[in-house]
């Protein structure tokens, strides 16, 4: 099934209302904004563009530092999406009636919400003129937390991962599952044993969090 851009971003979240959001909106910017008057908008949009009225402020002023270094003119670009977004149509109907300007910048905003990163990262150089935004606070992580743990950080004791979800039907698992040392049949490739000592740390680390 193929989706629009403009399909993607209305689907970020359930449709809400935008009164919410944007009661006492300024939708045009004074000609010397301060930052904070930038922060103060990049919040409200984001509210709406990412269907959440719980952002965290200080992870909007790191996106709104991102995005005004990488897209020229985006305080006005801003204003004007603002003002695009006003009228009190509902979050669905406001975002479907965005021309192709303002779904873009829509867009480039809902990024670093989700990805925590500003642009695209590259796996051959540093200078690849993304903006790290957040780990933490990334919105796909939000989505998914109360069944997937953010990566690099564990829910439980060693071995934790090897206990069947609740509400969840798993097939027998070997007796030796939680063994750091235990190597599954017909394992393809060479196997590299784990060195003694490491074991002997994690066994007593395991150990003590089950006490």
């Amino acid at each position: 099934m193929h989706l629009s851009r403009r399909a993607v971003l209305i689907r970020l979240a359930a449709s809400v209302p935008l009164a919410s959001f944007l009661s006492s909106f300024p939708l045009t910017f004074a000609s010397a904004a301060a930052a904070t008057e930038g922060d103060s908008d990049i919040l409200k949009v984001s509210r709406v563009i990412i269907g959440r009225d719980d952002l965290n402020p200080a992870i909007a002023q790191r996106v709104f530092d991102a995005l005004v270094t990488r897209i020229d003119g985006f305080k006005e670009k801003l204003s004007a999406l603002a003002s695009a977004l006003g009228g009190g149509k509902d979050r669905d109907a406001a975002l479907s009636a965005l021309d192709d300007d303002n779904l873009e910048l829509a867009l480039a905003i809902a990024q670093p919400w989700y990805t925590g990163v500003a642009g695209v990262g590259s796996e051959h150089s540093y200078d690849d003129g993304a903006i790290f935004v957040t780990f933490l606070g990334a919105e796909a992580f939000r989505a998914i937390q109360h069944i997937v743990p953010i990566q690099s950080y564990s829910t439980g004791a060693p071995g934790w991962w090897a206990d069947t979800p609740a509400g969840m039907t798993a097939p027998p698992m070997p007796e030796q599952i939680r063994d750091w040392a235990y190597v599954p049949p017909g394992a393809d490739g060479p196997t590299v044993k784990a060195d003694p000592e490491f074991l002997t740390l994690v066994m007593s680390q395991k150990s003590q969090k089950m006490k």
